[in-house]
């Protein structure tokens, strides 16, 4: 059994600590009546909560009415003083501690009293004032024996250290490679991660221009042969006409193949070539059609020539229409660029673990052909833009264990890593190597070393005057919390295991 003494001014968290602190499963708290938290029912019933998940059995003594009726209500043992042991009777300490908070407490028989033959007559009053004045007295003196018994057989001392802080600033070169899986402090390693992935953004934007436009028709023609077996060259601006006098020309020489075979199975040669109309306007946007080389006329290749348009032919305009300008193209790659940015700077953010050098990335962008070019016909246009990314991430720990082994090695001493702050700069990518080179400015405190075991055997049976004098006088100690149990009790105990230090920075 354990007994933990409580002071007025621990907090929910102070008891939590004390409990575990303890490896005891049976434990009794001793909570004064001011203690703040037993005032609560709701904080007593978390204390039961937790004391019970962990496996701890908690008893309570308090003089508190407040404090053993919250601590009745959730659960918990009760200890009372009804088994105390008479002050006639002596015992040694582990015997006066199991009587006193035991679940069972031990009885003792009462030394039998033996009246005198002659009794003098006393007036019943007075008998009785005697009496009370008597009870009273008794009663007093033995608070003030459970007083002293506490205060000297449960003394304990918590003692929260801050150690004295020294600032620091290093400046390292780093290698962070994809091809380690450790850490390197010799030569400034860290293993890394190669990232890479693309992107590709597709928007419509509206065209904000108007243009006089004489635009010509333009569309495929499938040309056969089915005149002979000898191919037939077809001169650049060679003419096909339609049946209603529509006129189409190739931009380019081109050369029809002979047809093959012979009578029935006689099979045309053919090519695929574009066409444009012959002049600007809607009228030339036809369909499916067959049309004729008018050059032929006149002999039998008119017959044995022919073309048909295999889709719709498209373009043919005359008049004012909407055009995209130079500026709604620059505005919409602008606008583009943005975006896609964006959606890689959210891709990279998806990668919580790791540590990210946005500017290390490596950013390879294309415009598609598909895009959308200046004078463009329409009232929008389409803009096309592709990305691929390439990269190398990594843990940050690593990066403040080199730091933290850095400075060991020069100052002996460790460092706090809640205030590191670490700057990356003049990053280097090696896409081949799959290594990023970088310059690391760090800068920090770190943390005097304290020796709790010397502190624990130099204040034990001082004052609470010396303890606080000793503190000022150590110089790896900025500050010292020191909490005394009985809360009336001001000198440590001589007993070590009674005295707990504890190094905030830890």
């Amino acid at each position: 059994m354990k007994i933990i003494n409580i002071a007025s001014s621990d907090n929910f968290e102070d008891i939590i600590e004390a409990v575990k602190e303890s490896e005891a499963g049976e434990i009794v708290l001793v909570v004064p009546r001011s203690n703040r938290v037993f005032k609560s029912k709701n904080r007593v019933g978390q204390l039961k909560d937790h004391f019970e998940k962990v496996g701890k059995r908690v008893s309570i003594m308090s003089s508190g009415a407040d404090a053993v009726e919250n601590a009745k209500l959730v659960g918990f043992q009760i200890i009372t003083g009804k088994g105390a042991v008479p002050r006639a009777k002596k015992l040694n300490r582990d015997e006066e501690i199991s009587a006193l908070y035991s679940e069972k407490s031990p009885t003792w028989e009462e030394p039998e009293i033996h009246a005198p033959s002659v009794v003098k007559s006393v007036p019943a009053a007075t008998r009785t004032a005697g009496s009370k004045k008597f009870i009273v007295i008794f009663l007093a003196a033995a608070v003030l024996s459970f007083i002293f018994t506490v205060s000297f057989a449960f003394n304990q001392v918590r003692i929260r250290v801050v150690p004295q802080k020294d600032a620091f600033s290093v400046n390292l070169p780093i290698k962070v490679s994809a091809g380690i899986t450790e850490p390197d402090p010799i030569y400034g390693l860290v293993p890394g991660q190669a990232v890479q992935f693309e992107k590709e953004i597709t928007r419509d934007f509206a065209s904000t221009g108007e243009k006089e436009i004489f635009q010509k028709a333009k569309g495929k023609l499938t040309i056969y042969n089915n005149y002979g077996s000898q191919p037939q060259t077809l001169v650049a601006t060679t003419r096909f006409q339609t049946a209603e006098g529509l006129v189409f020309r190739i931009p380019n020489t081109i050369t029809v193949p002979g047809a093959t075979g012979s009578g029935e199975n006689l099979k045309p040669g053919q090519i695929e070539v574009e066409a444009i109309a012959d002049r600007a306007g809607a009228e030339y946007n036809i369909g499916p059609s067959e049309l004729r080389i008018p050059g032929f006329l006149g002999s039998p290749r008119y017959q044995g020539f022919y073309a048909e348009s295999s889709g719709n032919f498209s373009g043919g305009f005359i008049g004012k229409a909407k055009v995209a300008t130079k500026e709604d193209i620059e505005k919409a790659e602008a606008s583009v660029r943005e975006e896609l940015s964006n959606e890689i700077k959210n891709h990279l953010s998806g990668l919580t673990s790791l540590k990210i050098i946005t500017e290390a990335f490596e950013i390879e962008t294309e415009i598609s052909p598909d895009s959308g070019k200046a004078n463009d016909i329409g009232t929008e246009f389409k803009f096309v833009i592709k990305a691929k990314v390439f990269g190398i991430t990594f843990n940050e720990e690593a990066v403040k264990g080199l730091v933290a082994d850095y400075v060991k090695d020069s100052e002996s001493k460790d460092i706090l890593q809640g205030g590191l702050e670490l700057v990356y700069s003049e990053p280097v990518l090696d896409r081949e190597k799959q290594e990023l080179s970088l310059k690391l400015a760090a800068s920090g405190y770190t943390a005097r070393p304290v020796n709790k075991e010397m502190i624990v055997l130099d204040i034990r049976g001082k004052s609470g005057q010396e303890v606080k004098d000793y503190f000022g006088s150590l110089e790896e100690v900025e500050s010292a919390n020191i909490y005394f149990s009985p809360f009336w009790m001001r000198s440590a105990p001589k007993n070590t295991d009674r005295i707990k230090v504890q190094v905030i920075s830890e």
